[in-house]
């Protein structure tokens, strides 16, 4: 069991290690300005990707039957939740 973790663990972490690469290299490219996103836009776009990483990385790949509508709308809600959040 112990083993199952310590390998889901480091599984989560090389995923959040590219996540964090992979975020780098955008910010180097090109400003998020560039691309006219709304803070609504960028904000679901990073939740998508951490969604993404993470059950991809926990999973090895499954979705357990979330459909792509279903990951982008949690995107979304997560976004309007920050939004919301960052206003008071």
């Amino acid at each position: 069991m112990f083993e199952e973790m310590d390998e889901l663990s480091k599984s989560f972490g090389e995923a959040i290690s590219k996540i964090v690469e992979q975020q780098e290299a955008i910010n180097v490219a090109a400003d998020t300005k560039s691309f006219d996103l709304t803070k609504r836009e960028h904000f679901a776009g990073l939740a998508m990707q951490g969604i993404l990483a993470g059950i991809h990385s926990a999973t090895s790949g499954a979705w357990h039957g979330w459909s792509e509508g279903d990951f982008a709308k949690e995107a979304v809600g997560m976004a309007d939740a920050l939004l919301k959040e960052l206003e008071k």
